[in-house]
């Protein structure tokens, strides 16, 4: 949740008039829980959705995640009982996942990466979203390469890439810096989606009891 790349969504939504959440899903860091648990991380989602909706109960839910994140709802999205989410912003949905300790090192450090194996489960959920999403990928992506994501959205699916960065936003080498001056206003014209999806809920609600 402290990632650069994920604060910068928090924020830029935050500065937009969203309630924006961030947290670690089970075992990472000091949630409890197995850090492997998939169904649990999913879990976190719903747990996540239904916090959000206690805090700001009359506008519409957004969901985005980077990387895993980002995988985690556009799976959650297509299981039963979804929460109740309008819109998703998806940050570098990884669709070659690093399988060992050498691939993690080598995606960290900017090297190819030799044993990743191509995620046909993240390529139809790619395909599959029901719902409106805004992608957003670099250029230099070796684990979400644009070229593949771009051959396996879906109708729902808006993608953006941008020139010059890696799989972290960054210009530098692996790991390196966050290229905030041109994630920000991509960011930014994810968010502008999710206002016209939240502009349109607003429209046909209800007005609230006084």
């Amino acid at each position: 949740m402290d990632h650069s790349v994920v604060r910068a969504l928090a924020e830029r939504a935050a500065s937009a008039g969203f309630l924006a959440l961030r947290f670690d899903v089970s075992g990472v860091r000091e949630s409890e829980g197995d850090v492997h648990a998939w169904d649990a991380h999913l879990d976190d989602l719903d747990a996540a959705s239904a916090l959000g909706a206690s805090l700001a109960p009359d506008g519409p839910q957004f969901g985005g995640g980077f990387s895993y994140g980002a995988r985690l709802w556009m799976e959650r999205m297509l299981r039963p009982n979804p929460p109740p989410i309008k819109a998703l912003v998806l940050l570098a949905p990884a669709t070659r996942v690093p399988k060992t300790s050498r691939d993690f090192g080598d995606l960290l450090l900017g090297r190819p990466i030799r044993d990743a194996a191509l995620d046909e489960r993240a390529l139809e959920r790619l395909r599959s979203v029901p719902i409106p999403a805004y992608l957003i990928v670099g250029e230099h992506d070796n684990v979400a390469p644009p070229a593949e994501l771009r051959a396996h959205v879906g109708p729902n699916v808006w993608i953006e890439v941008l020139a010059g960065l890696n799989h972290f936003f960054s210009r530098s080498v692996g790991a390196g810096a966050t290229d905030l001056a041109a994630l920000h206003p991509a960011l930014d014209r994810a968010l502008q989606l999710c206002k016209k999806v939240s502009d349109t809920f607003l429209q046909s609600s209800p007005p609230a009891a006084p």
